[in-house]
């Protein structure tokens, strides 16, 4: 079986105050609280050509998994299920099972039980109410991939 995954996060230089900090410093005070969820969109449909179709779900982990609206907007962005995971910061455990892995002493299924879906979101737009809140082709947006 082939893995597919996205690696993201917000560096130091992104965020007043350093990493960590609150989305309420973001440094534009005009972003709205959505905006990283059309930024994984942006993403996560740059990857669309060169994978076989959309994923089933997207696996996020994090503190802004925290905001429940947040993680329901990038649900119904992407049209699809938005698992969050029961461990908040999963990066040193993904990190840590892929060495696990290498050195032959985990399984994928031992690294999947260590850290289970905590909840999973899914999609409450509709097509029609999903492509009005994705910008469009006369927002310089000629040439993006779209799932749906």
């Amino acid at each position: 079986e082939d893995a597919v995954a996205l690696v993201l996060g917000a560096g130091q230089h992104e965020f007043e105050g350093g990493a960590g900090a609150d989305l309420a410093v973001y440094p534009d005070p005009g972003v709205r609280v959505a905006e990283p969820a059309h930024q994984v969109v942006d993403l996560v449909e740059a990857m669309g050509p060169s994978m076989a179709g959309p994923p089933p779900a997207l696996r996020v982990d994090g503190g802004l998994t925290a905001n429940g609206y947040l993680v329901q907007r990038q649900a119904d962005l992407l049209g699809l299920p938005v698992d969050v995971a029961a461990a908040e910061e999963s990066t040193a455990l993904g990190i840590a099972g892929l060495a696990g892995i290498g050195s032959g002493l985990l399984g994928v299924d031992e690294i999947a039980a260590a850290n289970p879906t905590r909840v999973r979101v899914l999609p409450g737009l509709s097509e029609a109410e999903r492509s009005a809140d994705l910008p469009h082709a006369d927002d310089d947006d000629a040439g993006r991939f779209h799932f749906r």
